[in-house]
C-alpha cells in the first residue's frame, strides 16, 4: 500500500486528497454520452489541419490539437467538458476559415517540404 512509507499523520488526509472516489454512474454515463462528441471534434479538427498547405501552419495546428486534448483528457467534470467542448467547437470553425485563406494566397511549397517529400 503506497501510504504506509508515509508518516502516520499524513496517511489518511493523504489518500483522500490525492485519491478521487470513483465516478459515480450518472457522472459516467454523462462523460460516456459525450465521448463520441470529444472524438468526433478531435478527429474534424486533425482532418482539417491536415488540409493545410503551408507546412508551418499546418505542423502548428496539428500539434496544438493534439497538446490540447491530451492535456484534458482526464477531465471528469461535466460542466468543464461542456465548456471545452465549447470551445473546441469554436476552434474547429477557426481552423476550417484559416485554412480557406490559407489555400487562397498558397506561397509555393516550403523548404521542409522539398526535404521531406523530395528527398
Amino acid at each position: 500500500h503506497r501510504t504506509q512509507s508515509l508518516p502516520h499523520r499524513f496517511r489518511r488526509s493523504f489518500s483522500f486528497a490525492f485519491f478521487p472516489s470513483r465516478p459515480t454512474s450518472s457522472l459516467f454515463q454523462i462523460l460516456s454520452m459525450m465521448r463520441p462528441i470529444v472524438l468526433s471534434l478531435y478527429r474534424n479538427m486533425l482532418r482539417q489541419g491536415k488540409q493545410f498547405k503551408d507546412y508551418n501552419f499546418r505542423e502548428y495546428i496539428l500539434r496544438r490539437v493534439r497538446e490540447q486534448f491530451r492535456s484534458r483528457q482526464h477531465v471528469a467534470e461535466p460542466e468543464h467538458v461542456e465548456q471545452l467542448v465549447s470551445k473546441a467547437r469554436d476552434t474547429l470553425n477557426l481552423i476550417q476559415r484559416q485554412r480557406v485563406l490559407d489555400n487562397m494566397y498558397n506561397r509555393g511549397d516550403n523548404i521542409m517540404e522539398k526535404i521531406r517529400f523530395h528527398p
